[in-house]
């Protein structure tokens, strides 16, 4: 050991082992050198012999002396300790350890309505003589909430449950659901959807099978074919009750301008099926023409044909009707605003007192839609509202 004494400053070396931790114990304003694995705290360089103003320390101890130890009750009590770590190990109050036991740190990006679940996790000392951060908590959702897409939520929405074993020419009326979160933290499974026959099929009660209608949706004739082409017009018909067969739904008109009622007498001869009978209020030395209507969407660059039979009464008061259909393009979706162009019929006034078949063509340029109307045509100089009768009305490309 190797002692050095200054004027009222103590320089103290103790060797350590790597294993132990080094206790270096100096006073203020020393300068610390390492030299040959052993510290020497010096403030001017060291002198042979005895030092003129060396003076024994008190207890006797000669500071030259090669057997000078030191008497800990003798050492200052104001003399600072520094716990220097070897390398690998970290200072942990008066202990150096290489890990350590903590509690676990909340994750920044847990949800909210979650809690930690508390756990102890080893943390190892790193290079720089600091331990690592703990690992996040693992969390759960509080009571009355479930996971769900990483949130913690008490309700979602899912659509019902498809897998329903609808019957065969039925289909599912799928619509959205609400799920409430259960007390062991799941959903549960969304209701089967409702569902109903395909158009054209009715409900068996019995069987709860789908069977094919004697009837069209609108309540028309399932097998009239106005246009002999081997499709039921109600499975091609852009027309919504073209058959007038209970009613007239689907159908508008001008109550200033129109009488339009249904009637039970079907242009088919069918029993379960009408028609409907259009007056035009509006007479005089000018003509009038108006009727019921409906709109209709359209294709693009399309040609349509519309068919439909009328049937004009002889010997009205105010004189002879004419019959047509009224076309109306519009550049808009819905019938609005301005008419783009018209491709409406020629009129017909003959024959009469009969069921009189008609057909008429028009292609579709750029239009979105087009007002469907049947007419009735007041020439000039009628004298009183006239009527004519309509039935078995289909619009297809």
């Amino acid at each position: 050991m190797r002692l050095i004494l200054m004027t009222a400053t103590l320089t103290l070396f103790i060797g350590c082992s790597d294993s132990l931790p080094q206790l270096l114990d100096f006073g203020p304003g020393e300068d610390q050198a390492m030299l040959d694995g052993q510290i020497t705290l010096d403030t001017a360089p060291p002198v042979d012999g005895p030092s003129p103003d060396a003076t024994p320390m008190d207890g006797g101890i000669d500071a030259n002396s090669a057997d000078a130890t030191v008497d800990s009750a003798s050492v200052d009590s104001t003399v600072d300790t520094v716990l220097v770590c070897p390398t690998g190990s970290c200072k942990e109050g008066a202990d150096c350890l290489t890990e350590k036991t903590v509690s676990c740190d909340t994750d920044p990006n847990r949800p909210a309505h979650a809690e930690d679940v508390p756990e102890n996790v080893t943390v190892q000392c790193q290079a720089n003589g600091t331990f690592q951060a703990p690992s996040f908590c693992a969390w759960n959702c509080s009571d009355s909430y479930c996971l769900h897409n990483l949130l913690c939520v008490q309700n979602i929405t899912a659509l019902c449950d498809t897998q329903n074993n609808n019957p065969a020419n039925s289909h599912d009326l799928q619509v959205n659901v609400t799920l409430a979160c259960q007390d062991d933290g799941s959903f549960p499974d969304a209701a089967p959807c409702a569902w109903e026959c395909d158009a054209n099929y009715v409900l068996d009660t019995t069987s709860s099978t789908c069977l094919a209608s004697p009837t069209c949706p609108d309540g028309g004739d399932l097998n009239l074919d106005v246009d002999s082409n081997g499709t039921p017009d109600c499975e091609e018909n852009m027309l919504t009750n073209g058959q007038f067969a209970r009613d007239t739904i689907g159908w508008t008109w001008s109550v200033n301008s129109n009488t339009v009622t249904w009637r039970d007498e079907d242009a088919e001869g069918t029993s379960n099926s009408g028609s409907v009978s259009v007056s035009e209020l509006s007479y005089g030395a000018g003509g009038y023409v108006n009727g019921p209507a409906q709109c209709v969407l359209l294709d693009a660059d399309t040609t349509y044909t519309m068919w439909g039979k009328f049937y004009i009464p002889s010997g009205q008061a105010g004189g002879s009707p004419r019959a047509g259909f009224g076309i109306f393009l519009y550049s808009t979706d819905n019938c609005l605003g301005t008419i783009a162009s018209i491709a409406t019929s020629p009129d017909w006034s003959s024959p009469t007192d009969s069921w009189v078949p008609k057909q008429h063509s028009f292609t579709n340029t750029t239009a979105k839609s087009a007002r469907i109307r049947l007419n009735v045509v007041n020439p000039a100089g009628t004298t009183a509202a006239l009527y004519i009768y309509y039935d078995s009305m289909l619009l297809h490309p």
